[in-house]
């Protein structure tokens, strides 16, 4: 089993999709499981790759925050951040080998140095590449997770991303430092899942944001 800590927003959540997919192709036979927010729950089975949700509302708490179900790891991931309180929480689950970032102050000196100023996407896939594992950063950095428009009339004039009937659905509100994280309705999630059932419009970043 492997096991990936990803505990933030949507907006995390999709810039880690490309190492997701590279985890999967990696290890076809391997159960991946993903501690995440539990409220991610419509999303991660969206991502297509994770069989199942661990949920984790963050890395602080006391030890261990989250009750990791058995069995223990053969990978743990720490797609959360460099370090040490992530790499700290990992190690409460018992894995065979640990994949992150070099980080001394949690005992883990294996690892490609941190880089603050890179982008998400970019980050994730250089840290599976430092232990063997190829990740295409470009099916994101290429075109972006999402394209911007300032009105609806505007974002259905951008048919190479959302084609000429794209659906429609209004968030209620928005959550997060950054307030990038959208939350929708019982009634317009369930529009969204359906359609992504019948599309897959979320995995391959087929969405326009109406600012």
């Amino acid at each position: 089993m492997i096991l990936v800590l990803r505990a933030l927003g949507i907006g995390d959540l999709a810039t880690a999709v490309p190492a997701l997919r590279a985890l999967r192709r990696a290890h076809p036979e391997d159960e991946l499981r993903l501690a995440a927010p539990h409220w991610l729950a419509p999303l991660v089975r969206l991502v297509g790759v994770v069989d199942r949700l661990v949920p984790a509302d963050g890395v602080s708490g006391p030890p261990p925050p989250v009750p990791w179900p058995p069995p223990e790891p053969r990978i743990a991931v720490n797609l959360h951040g460099r370090g040490p309180q992530s790499h700290q929480l990992l190690a409460t689950a018992r894995p065979g080998e640990l994949f992150g970032f070099a980080c001394p102050p949690a005992g883990h000196e294996r690892g490609p140095a941190w880089n603050e100023h890179e982008h998400e996407v970019e980050r994730w896939c250089r840290l599976l590449g430092w232990y063997g594992i190829p990740a295409d950063r470009d099916e994101v950095v290429s075109r972006g997770i999402v394209s911007y428009a300032k009105s609806v009339d505007e974002a259905k004039t951008l048919t190479s991303r959302v084609g000429k009937k794209p659906l429609v659905v209004k968030a209620k509100a928005v959550r997060g430092p950054l307030s990038a994280d959208l939350v929708l309705d019982r009634q317009a999630a369930g529009l969204l899942l359906g359609a992504d059932q019948r599309k897959a419009f979320l995995t391959s970043f087929s969405v326009v944001i109406v600012l």
